[in-house]
């Protein structure tokens, strides 16, 4: 009888992805810091403006990687929260923090409404992360000079606009959604008479 072998599986596409990223990110900032902190010579106005540009971009792979290595978690089976007590309201406030200049450029508003701290036990870092996509992706879909609202309640970050829904296709919703499964929870949108409202519910500890 032949002997028979098992080759290893293939790392998910979203590993693979991750991977490369990663190390492109980590040569552009390399080198974009260099040329912002250590330059040899002035820099015009216009120089200065694109490294900003890019270097922002470059924050902005960087966030791309970590989510594309929370999803390949995930894709296996092996994203578990890191369970520890947490302020929604505090969470809230760092997505909103993250979102404004982003609004600012489209000409959108952003309020975050918390009276007071949220206290639950989860993990902060990756629902932090799946907050900020959410709330990122409402200001994509928002009409112009519209006001995009963010609410922290009990179990349930909550962001509610005039628009349209965002594209249920989109990668960050699939980190939303893989966030508020591990979490026991889930990921809905709404839409009434224009009113879009994005949910990620959490069934915490």
């Amino acid at each position: 009888m032949a002997a028979s072998s098992t080759a290893p599986h293939a790392p998910p596409a979203t590993t693979t992805a991750a991977a490369a990223i990663a190390s492109s990110v980590e040569v552009l900032q390399s080198h974009l810091e260099f040329v912002l902190d250590e330059r040899v010579g002035p820099l015009n106005g216009d120089q200065r403006r694109f490294l900003d540009v890019a270097a922002r971009h470059g924050r902005l792979l960087a966030r791309l990687s970590e989510d594309l290595e929370t999803l390949a978690l995930a894709e296996i089976g092996g994203l578990e929260p890191a369970w520890a007590p947490c302020d929604l309201a505090e969470v809230g406030a760092e997505a909103l923090r993250q979102a404004w200049p982003v609004a600012a450029i489209l000409r959108k508003r952003i309020e975050f409404l918390a009276p007071e701290p949220v206290w639950v036990v989860c993990d902060q870092k990756h629902v932090g992360r799946a907050v900020a996509e959410m709330l990122e992706l409402a200001v994509h879909s928002a009409a112009r000079e519209s006001t995009v609202r963010l609410y922290a309640a009990p179990v349930a970050l909550d962001v509610s606009y005039d628009g349209d829904p965002p594209p249920d296709e989109a990668l960050a919703l699939s980190l939303v959604r893989a966030v508020a499964a591990a979490h026991g929870g889930a990921y809905s949108c709404r839409e009434e008479d224009g009113l879009v409202q994005l949910s990620l519910s959490l069934l915490t500890h």
